[in-house]
């Protein structure tokens, strides 16, 4: 971030958010009617902040919050920023710009009472994006459901056998779309329609969608 320079003796208070939204939004919205209210975390989010009144408020969220017409919830909650003494700066970032392997947009808010704010410039340039493997290959391997001994951080998620032979079954880089032809029609494993099962695999040399 750039923004005002406290003095060394200054003690800052920083709030970070990002309100949880439906995980499968794409999906769901080709089958079920827009839930005006979700986004209403971000309602609750700002009334702490009007009662607490943080140095520092930041928040990440989804991109689509910009085009969100059911409510104004992120023109409310800059408002609420803006009539508490707070400086807002609030774009959509392309995460491969700054050094993250994954092709999506987030939106990100900085807001600060001390001054102004706003995000730095991108750190990388297009010839420069950084792969999966150049972010994480350094990590040791783990099976499904394991953890890394040295680092609790590092862990696999425990997948059911059918999802094993799910992921076994997806082309390099594609996911539960494009499974293996015949794989959902033989009979023994019934096709993904559920978006609860959803099943990816990551491209090593490249950017990535966010793994669900």
């Amino acid at each position: 971030m750039k923004s005002a320079q406290p003095t060394a003796n200054d003690l800052l208070e920083c709030w970070q958010d990002a309100p949880l939204v439906n995980r499968f939004r794409r999906m769901h919205s080709k089958t079920k009617k827009k839930d005006p209210n979700k986004y209403d975390l971000l309602y609750e989010f700002g009334r702490l902040v009007k009662a607490v009144h943080p140095d520092i408020v930041t928040m990440e969220n989804v991109a689509q919050i910009l085009s969100f017409k059911e409510k104004p919830v992120l023109s409310d909650f800059e408002n609420l920023l803006k009539n508490e003494g707070y400086h807002v700066w609030v774009n959509p970032v392309y995460c491969p710009d700054y050094g993250i392997p994954q092709t999506r947009k987030r939106l990100v808010l900085l807001a600060s009472r001390l001054g102004n704010i706003e995000l730095i410039n991108p750190t990388h340039k297009p010839n420069e994006y950084k792969t999966v493997k150049e972010t994480i290959g350094d990590l040791p391997e783990l099976k499904a459901g394991e953890t890394d001994k040295n680092d609790p951080l590092h862990r696999a998620k425990a997948l059911s056998p059918l999802n094993l032979e799910r992921l076994h079954h997806t082309p390099y880089g594609g996911s539960w779309k494009r499974l293996a032809e015949g794989f959902c029609n033989c009979g023994v494993i019934k096709p993904i329609t559920d978006a609860r099962l959803v099943v990816s695999t990551v491209e090593w040399f490249g950017k990535n969608q966010p793994l669900l």
